[in-house]
C-alpha cells in the first residue's frame, strides 16, 4: 500500500476472521496509508457463511458512501 499515493483516498477496512477481530489491521492501513482517510469499516468473524452474507449485504445497504 506504501507504493501507492492514497493522498485523499477513502480507505474503509472490510475483515472476516477466525476469531481474532480486527487486530491491528486499521492501525496498519493508517500507518501504511497516512494521507488517506480511513472510515470505520466491517468486521464479523467469517465461519458461518451464510450469516456473514446477510450481515455483509445489510452493512453495504446501510453505508453512507453507497447511498
Amino acid at each position: 500500500m506504501s507504493a501507492h499515493d492514497l493522498t485523499g483516498k477513502i480507505l474503509i477496512p472490510f475483515n472476516t476472521h477466525g476469531g481474532y477481530g480486527l487486530g491491528n489491521s486499521r492501525s496498519v492501513l493508517v500507518k501504511h496509508a497516512p494521507k488517506a482517510k480511513v472510515l470505520e469499516g466491517f468486521v464479523m468473524e467469517g465461519e458461518q457463511e451464510r450469516k456473514t452474507m446477510e450481515r455483509v449485504n445489510g452493512w453495504l445497504s446501510d453505508h453512507p458512501i453507497t447511498r
